[in-house]
């Protein structure tokens, strides 16, 4: 017994290509949409930019060079921060078998030598800098006896201080900020004064501003 075939419907054909062609002008019409609602959104950005920039200014931001930063541990760069001829870099890396981290764990200066183009970075031994300060060294190893999951968050110039900010919990209050006072010596550079650390959460309870409890 053989099969019998059927001529395909004409109606069935019309119909399923006047699908398509609605799908396809369907299709075109939300490319066309999308397509002039970016623009919109460009020429939005860029009245906006140009507004901005004539309120506050605009500093054009190029690349100078390039420097390759060498860690002794497998450390994730979170923060740099320029303190004349020197950059401080903040780390953040695993505990792994050790118990607590050390201050050369996060905090490592550079001293920073630029020729021909080119940047130098030179590790600087901590021994002797603010990093070194014996009641810097008491406030960090108590963050980390207490905190064990710490870890930094930013580092900050603001009114005449270094501020490093660290996460000691989940909600975004729950930080802990070292402070160190910056005074220029004459020369372009700055000199460090270790001002203490403290918790600002504490203070902004106590009704001050986060700017004010740094």
């Amino acid at each position: 017994m053989s099969d019998t075939i059927r001529p395909n419907d004409p109606q069935q054909d019309q119909s399923h290509l006047e699908q398509l062609v609605r799908e396809g002008s369907s299709f075109e019409t939300i490319v066309r949409r999308l397509r002039d609602q970016g623009e919109h959104l460009r020429q939005s950005i860029h009245q906006l930019n140009t507004e901005r920039t004539a309120v506050f200014g605009s500093v054009n931001m190029a690349i100078l060079g390039r420097a390759r930063v060498r860690t002794e541990q497998n450390a994730i760069a979170r923060d740099v921060i320029q303190l004349g001829q020197q950059l401080l870099f903040g780390f953040n890396l695993q505990l792994g078998l050790r118990k607590t981290l050390s201050v050369d764990d996060v905090f490592v200066l550079y001293h920073l030598d630029e020729q021909d183009d080119q940047f130098e970075l030179t590790a600087i031994n901590s021994a002797g800098t603010f990093l070194a300060d014996s009641g810097f060294l008491r406030d960090f190893n108590e963050l980390q006896q207490y905190y064990s999951q710490a870890f930094l968050s930013q580092l900050i110039r603001m009114d005449g201080k270094l501020l490093a900010v660290f996460q000691i919990g989940e909600k975004v209050t729950d930080i802990r900020v070292f402070r160190w006072e910056l005074y220029p010596n004459g020369q372009g550079e700055d000199v460090i004064r270790v001002a203490g650390s403290h918790s600002v959460v504490e203070l902004m309870r106590q009704g001050l501003s986060p700017e004010a409890a740094c």
